[in-house]
């Protein structure tokens, strides 16, 4: 008996081991299928795609182009070429600098250094033309010759490399380009916005300001109207005009910036009326006030100006702050720049201006001076010496903050550094259309020579008490009632797509130039737009 239980157990034991094993078996088939099922699917769906040209991931290891680099080049403009970067794609079988090199760059005969898997056969295909002009392409094996010189300099796809696996078979075409920046990167570049000029077309005298993100242009025509135009992207228009009220004889330079709105003075005298305004179109007079000759800026929440107590100029401010006191011979009474906030290397907050009129009434400061809270001084040494400036002496110039760059040849790398500009002006015989640039306000200011990458190009004229403001806005900014005008400055061409692309989401900081007047006091109806050219570049693949 119990050797038949022990049978039979036996048996119902090896009867369920075998309907485990077969749905164990069935499962794994399904399993099996299912996988080949999916894979037959991406197979055709592979093969289906438009993209016919993109191989199969398992060619790249036996294909791949493990490094690339050039050579450094003692004839190139470029120190460290063998620093470049290059981008690697074995998706898409490109190899590029996506940080084009400098502009002029000779990249005709150089040398690339390159590691691969172990490939049986390695051919560089350069296409070019002949002493006839004829289409030619060179071959170079670059197992045998790796350091034949090779010409890139015939754009995109003029040179090709084939990489032949160890098997002699599987084989991966590569692209190989050099980029090169087809205009200097660091040049200052302009467009004049034609197509409208000024927003408004009838005005005499114009004042332009930035406050919380949007420009302000006052204006003033013939009759003695006064009207702002507002805007938040003056390359596109969209100004909203407003009427302004409450004043007549308003002095449209003396416009400022308050952390409230806008202070300004009306009048026609030496002792003006200081008047406010929170929206720029309504004006009021401000209430306890000094009677200013002139306003020069805003130290955080209190106005500086000068009063002219008799023959005697004298510093003064809103809140008034302590007695008044006469203003040295060398200090400007008027046609100071607008103010620029800085700080110094000891941390102290000030605000500074340049240029202006003395109170001999014809003479003409060439200093930057600053205020710190309490005292005024020179930030430069006019007489020269080691913080000598070279700036000649004006009055109405433009002063703002933008950017240049420093290239670390070592490193290969270029610092962004916020660069005071000094443009124009006019010095009592001629106005100005210079470029001064200083990275230290306490040390040398540089000017742009003619033709160099900051100076003005010949089409914008000298011009004095013309607007400057620095806003960011879309490169591609573009408006059916305006037609932009590139001058014989150096300008991005339609071609530049295959080293750079336009930037299309992020901001791009512009330089606005606003009016301005020439040697005969008459307005110029032109708004000018200026950017470096680096800010515009963006790689692509």
């Amino acid at each position: 008996m119990q050797t038949v239980a022990k049978a039979k157990n036996v048996s119902n034991f090896a009867a369920l081991i075998a309907i485990n094993v077969k749905y164990f078996s069935m499962k794994v088939s399904k399993i099996l299928f299912s996988l080949l099922s999916v894979f037959f699917i991406l197979f055709i769906s592979c093969n289906d795609a438009e993209d016919e040209d993109v191989p199969l991931y398992s060619s790249y290891s036996n294909t791949m182009v493990k490094s690339f680099y050039l050579s450094d080049d003692t004839t190139s403009i470029v120190d460290n070429l063998s620093k470049r970067f290059f981008t690697i794609d074995l998706v898409s079988g490109n190899i590029y600098n996506a940080d084009s090199l400098p502009y002029g760059t000779d990249i005709s005969h150089l040398v690339a250094n390159m590691e691969f898997s172990s490939p049986s056969k390695v051919e560089i295909y350069i296409k070019g033309k002949d002493d006839s002009g004829n289409d030619k392409t060179t071959t170079i094996n670059y197992l045998e010759s790796p350091s034949d010189s090779i010409d890139f300099s015939g754009g995109r796809g003029s040179v090709t490399m084939t990489v032949v696996a160890a098997d002699g078979t599987t084989q991966r075409d590569y692209v190989i380009d050099v980029r090169v920046h087809q205009v200097k990167a660091d040049s200052l570049i302009w467009e004049n916005l034609s197509g409208s000029g000024l927003p408004a077309s009838d005005a005499v005298a114009q004042k332009t300001l930035m406050k919380d993100g949007s420009v302000y242009c006052f204006t003033e025509n013939e009759s003695g109207e006064y009207s702002l135009f507002k805007t938040a992207t003056p390359g596109q228009g969209n100004w909203q005009k407003g009427t302004i009220s409450g004043i007549s004889d308003l002095d449209i330079n003396s416009i400022i910036v308050s952390p409230e709105g806008f202070f300004a003075l009306v009048g026609t005298s030496d002792l003006k009326t200081l008047v406010s305004s929170s929206d720029g179109v309504s004006w009021s007079p401000v209430a306890g006030s000094s009677a200013f000759y002139s306003l020069i800026g805003m130290y955080e929440s209190t106005l500086l100006g000068i009063v002219k107590d008799g023959s005697a100029y004298k510093y003064a401010s809103y809140p008034q702050q302590g007695e008044l006191t006469a203003v040295p011979a060398d200090f400007p009474v008027s046609g100071f720049s607008n103010t620029v906030s800085y700080k110094s290397d000891w941390g102290t907050s000030q605000i500074v201006f340049v240029g202006g009129r003395l109170s001999d009434g014809h003479s003409f400061s060439n200093s930057v001076w600053g205020f710190d809270g309490e005292n005024w001084v020179s930030l430069n040494n006019v007489n020269g010496g080691a913080g000598g400036a070279p700036i000649t002496p004006r009055e109405g110039a433009m002063f703002f903050t933008y950017y240049t760059y420093k290239y670390h040849s070592s490193l290969d790398y270029y610092t962004e550094l916020l660069t005071y500009f000094i443009i124009g002006g006019s010095d009592g015989t001629k106005v100005l259309n210079d470029i001064y640039t200083t990275t230290d306000l306490g040390g040398f200011w540089t000017k742009a020579e003619d033709g160099s990458s900051l100076s003005l190009p010949k089409d914008i004229k000298g011009r004095a008490f013309a607007s400057a403001v620095v806003c960011e806005e879309s490169l591609d900014i573009r408006s059916s009632q305006m037609s932009w005008n590139l001058l014989e400055s150096p300008v991005i061409p339609t071609g530049m797509r295959r080293y750079t692309k336009a930037l299309t989401t992020e901001p791009v900081p512009f330089i606005y130039m606003f009016g301005g007047v020439d040697e005969n006091g008459d307005l110029y109806d032109e708004v000018w737009r200026g950017v470096i050219t680096r800010l515009t570049f963006e790689p692509i693949p």
